[in-house]
């Protein structure tokens, strides 16, 4: 674990989640702005800090645009049109070279809104991802109007070339390459599956040229959010949920799992009044249960979780379940039905409800948020 990450893991474990009223952080962004789904540049960026953002593919995906220098200079012109001086480079990698290869070391990320992205080259090739690099260079949150999130990397998780349209020969129509999602953390952000060449999609473009690492979040207070480390059996029950996010804890505060219930929708088992719901490493997820900015990826004393599938039991946080879709109320193991359930290495609409891969007989991941 690296030096910075070390210390702001110890200051979260030490403020965080043992005093009432927790310490966060939203990386400039508190209050009702933070979790808005939007994003923004203002121009305060420091000028040590490098930048991160998405840029859209041409119509015809990969195959449109041709060659990883191609990909090069859509993000230099994307970054002069925005206003960014500086060298920028696409996060996609060849035979000759990976994406791990093309970034300067200690690195270190911002998106166009301020926000930080990773800490370091090395963080970012740990998955430790704070705000997903779901910002275009014009400071517009994509995934507000993308129907899909795709990203072309042709990257593994550890930065090493993956599946990448044969190194831009597209002899084979049915060539593909490793996507990632524009709000994605932990490895999702580069690498969840692979796709054809021709798809529309974005790319992520990183400066290259800025010396000093960003600062992590600030610390604000806020209420813990954070997700189990063991699964629960869907059957198992409401109470069990809650109180398995009761023993993630390890405090005297009071938490609730945030999931929909047989006519009751996730949100209304909380009090939304603008106050933050923040992940161990002060990153703010969200204030109004509805728009996320971050992933809910983290465990209570910290360190990202493995895994994938989250329980929700409805499409998205305002909506009710039924007993179709919680299980009859989490009380039966059932593999003749699926339910939806959430991703945790997202920060979307995929963050809730939208997957429906799991069965009733399985176990899942729990989100927690605080709710006094």
């Amino acid at each position: 674990m690296g030096i910075l990450r070390t210390a702001l893991m110890s200051t979260a474990l030490a403020g965080c989640f043992s005093t009432p009223g927790f310490s966060g952080g939203d990386g400039g962004t508190s209050g009702d702005d933070a979790g808005s789904g939007s994003g923004g540049r203002d121009g305060s960026i420091a000028a040590s800090s490098n930048v991160v953002f998405v840029k859209k593919l041409p119509d015809g995906g990969l195959k449109q645009a041709g060659s990883l220098a191609a990909l090069d200079a859509l993000c230099r012109n994307s970054a002069i049109d925005a206003g960014f001086d500086g060298e920028f480079v696409a996060w996609f990698s060849t035979t000759a070279a990976s994406a791990a290869s093309r970034l300067p070391m200690p690195g270190g990320w911002v998106r166009p809104d301020n926000k930080p992205f990773a800490l370091s080259t090395a963080a970012l090739l740990r998955g430790e991802i704070l705000y997903p690099a779901r910002i275009d260079a014009t400071g517009h949150d994509v995934t507000e109007d993308m129907v899909d999130s795709t990203v072309y990397t042709g990257t593994n998780a550890d930065g090493s070339t993956g599946a990448n349209c044969d190194d831009f020969n597209f002899t084979n129509i049915a060539t593909r390459a490793l996507i990632g999602h524009a709000d994605g953390a932990k490895e999702t952000w580069t690498h969840e599956e692979d796709a054809q060449c021709t798809q529309n999609g974005y790319i992520y473009c990183f400066q290259t040229n800025r010396p000093e690492a960003p600062a992590a979040p600030p610390a604000i207070t806020g209420r813990a959010a954070f997700v189990t480390f063991a699964s629960v059996s869907l059957s198992a029950g409401l109470a069990a949920f809650d109180q398995a996010c009761t023993m993630a804890a390890s405090d005297q505060k009071h938490y609730r799992a945030f999931v929909a219930t047989s006519g009751g929708a996730a949100k209304d088992r909380f009090t939304v009044d603008g106050t933050p719901w923040i992940r161990p490493d002060y990153v703010v997820v969200t204030t109004n249960l509805v728009n996320f900015d971050a992933a809910i990826s983290e465990l209570s004393g910290g360190g990202y979780s493995d895994g994938f599938y989250v329980v929700s039991g409805a499409g998205d946080p305002t909506t009710a379940g039924t007993d179709a879709t919680t299980c009859q109320n989490y009380s039966v193991s059932d593999t003749s039905h699926r339910y939806p359930a959430g991703k945790l290495t997202r920060s979307g609409p995929a963050l809730f409800g939208v997957a429906a891969d799991p069965t009733c007989s399985d176990a899942a991941k729990v989100y927690c948020l605080q709710y006094d």
